[in-house]
């Protein structure tokens, strides 16, 4: 989520990013997720009505992502029933925001030049069996490799968003 708030953050004046963000976030239901498509729907909704139909911004956008397990977590208050309990299984390394245009064609399973709904239906059925729904009742092993598996996907959703919109 914060790899799309910084896309968002950093595209207003771009409607062909806002939609793709818009479209891509019409997959995810968290509270976070419905509240930036929200920002990014009234975002639409003023540049199409004020005439702006630019399709790139004025200037080019420079994002630069880190892989999330590089990011330092918030700051979480402790408790002592929180440090009795045993450490944590060590987390599993975030695949890099890019990589390889073949990595990311391989891994999905399709072309860069598929039209764009075969990506995201690409996409979303290497996501899908990491939904909660499918997780529940696995293992902690098995869980942990659809989840692993699933962003992988996702950093190779996010490779092909890149080179189609050129923002990365």
């Amino acid at each position: 989520m914060k790899q799309l708030e910084i896309l968002y953050e950093s595209n207003l004046d771009n409607l062909e990013i806002l939609e793709a963000l818009e479209i891509e976030l019409n997959l995810r239901t968290t509270k976070a997720a419905v509240d930036l498509q929200d920002r990014i729907l009234k975002q639409l909704d003023k540049l199409t009505q004020s005439g702006d139909s630019r399709s790139t911004p004025s200037a080019p956008s420079t994002v630069v992502l880190t892989p999330a397990a590089t990011a330092a977590p918030p700051k979480l208050a402790t408790t002592t029933a929180a440090t009795a309990r045993s450490a944590a299984p060590p987390a599993v390394a975030e695949p890099a925001a890019t990589m390889a245009l073949q990595d990311a064609e391989r891994i999905l399973g399709v072309r860069n030049d598929a039209p764009w709904a075969v990506v995201e239906s690409a996409r979303f059925t290497k996501v899908a069996p990491s939904s909660p729904d499918a997780l529940a009742g696995l293992g902690k092993t098995e869980a942990a490799k659809r989840v692993a598996d699933a962003k992988v996907a996702n950093a190779a959703y996010l490779t092909l968003l890149s080179l189609r919109c050129l923002v990365f």
